[in-house]
């Protein structure tokens, strides 16, 4: 009786981590979709999502305030998706109301490396919005 139920803890253990294992993958492949089809509905559901608690907080060293939310946005994105990578392209670069900061997006399709670029707004007031892709 013992050895059964232990066996059963052990299947649904397994099974439990292959649905998840799934659904992390279908995340994957419908970011990764996204990034190289330039889905910007896809992507703004996602990024708008990933950083919805991410308010500004100027201090000091950074008036707008989302230096450190532009670099857990990026943390949050790679860990997504281990197939495509995310680095900080330029904090507060394109000088328009409200600022935009840039996601340097790398992802290998079938071989190729293919580069994009993620923009994201950084209101000194408000959330971090996704802006585009190019």
């Amino acid at each position: 009786m013992k050895k059964t139920f232990l066996t059963l803890l052990i299947a649904s253990t397994l099974i439990g981590c292959n649905k998840e294992k799934a659904n992390e993958n279908t995340n994957c492949d419908d970011i990764s979709s996204a990034i190289l089809n330039n889905d910007e509905s896809y992507l703004s559901s996602e990024i708008d999502s990933l950083s919805s608690d991410l308010t500004s907080s100027p201090t000091l060293n950074d008036s707008v305030g989302h230096q450190s939310n532009v670099n857990t946005l990026i943390s949050r994105l790679n860990a997504e998706c281990s197939v495509v990578s995310y680095s900080l392209e330029c904090y507060t670069c394109i000088k328009t109301l409200p600022l935009i900061s840039e996601i340097h997006v790398s992802i290998d399709s079938s071989g190729t490396n293919t580069t994009r670029t993620i923009d994201v707004s950084t209101p000194s007031n408000g959330l971090l919005e996704f802006r585009g892709i190019h």
